[in-house]
């Protein structure tokens, strides 16, 4: 059994495998002991640390029922030659979902748009429509975000959420004057929770950072962060980039307005909406 070269590759196995013994209901000594493997292997395995080879994979699948296109899906996910874009879209939205709920804190960067967890459904939708001509499956990613947004409502355990906004973003007009200013009194409602600390970055700052990007951190596995692109999404695991990004989230809140700075600037904002409207 050889040593993952892709943390996300072995936690969405690892996520496909338990998923299904839990729905066998097949405890995990159980299928060691059908496997004849050390309990300690599978336990490994189960907990993301490592990818099986084919030839260990094939029977597991069997044992835990996974059948048809999900297992072809697994199989050719488990292969360990380095493949480019090796995550299909459909995996991986499931993959962030899945990564998002174990999140102990998570930080999210948005230089153009609001961040996809505080996303209003008409906002949402906006963006949406706005990308139908380039990204058929723009529908499905709208059903997708706001699924994600459930994360913010599991009390199962504490969970931090950081978000990053550029000002710029608070001036967009997306969707109209009434689909911005329900999105701003959103933002403000959500900014007030003790779980979420929502800083703007002051428009004086230009094009500060590097992109829309989100850092996953857990208590019982290394940190995660994830590239949203219109084609070419990624999930970066490498120390030096997890570094790379942790710095570039460092400076943000160096320049960053403090939350009650923020919530005040969206203030603001809401009621020069409101005149606009009069």
């Amino acid at each position: 059994m050889a040593e993952s070269d892709s943390l996300i590759r072995a936690r969405e196995l690892a996520n496909a495998v338990a998923t299904a013994m839990a729905q066998a209901g097949l405890p995990a000594r159980e299928v060691a002991e059908q496997l004849d493997w050390p309990r300690a292997t599978l336990v490994r395995f189960l907990g993301g640390q490592v990818v099986l080879d084919q030839t260990d994979l094939i029977p597991l699948l069997a044992i835990c029922l996974i059948t048809g296109p999900e297992r072809e899906a697994l199989l050719a996910l488990n292969r360990t030659e380095p493949v480019p874009g090796w995550v299909r879209h459909d995996l991986q939205r499931r993959t962030l979902i899945d990564h998002e709920i174990r999140a102990g804190a998570t930080t999210q960067f948005a230089p153009n748009l609001v961040p996809d967890l505080l996303q209003t459904r008409d906002y949402a939708q906006a963006v949406s429509e706005a990308s139908a001509d380039f990204l058929p499956d723009a529908p499905r990613r709208l059903d997708v975000l706001m699924r994600r947004q459930n994360v913010l409502c599991y009390a199962d355990r504490p969970r931090r959420f950081t978000f990053f906004v550029h000002e710029r973003v608070t001036r967009i007009g997306v969707g109209g004057v009434r689909t911005q200013s329900d999105q701003l009194c959103h933002l403000m409602r959500m900014s007030t929770r003790p779980d979420v600390s929502l800083r703007i970055i002051p428009a004086g700052h230009g094009d500060v950072g590097q992109g829309p990007c989100v850092l996953l951190e857990f208590g019982d596995a290394a940190p995660v962060v994830y590239l949203e692109r219109l084609v070419n999404s990624s999930f970066r695991t490498d120390p030096e980039e997890i570094l790379t990004y942790r710095d570039m989230l460092a400076v943000l809140a160096s320049i960053a307005l403090g939350e009650g700075q923020s919530r005040e600037l969206i203030a603001n904002r809401v009621v020069e909406l409101y005149e606009d409207r009069e």
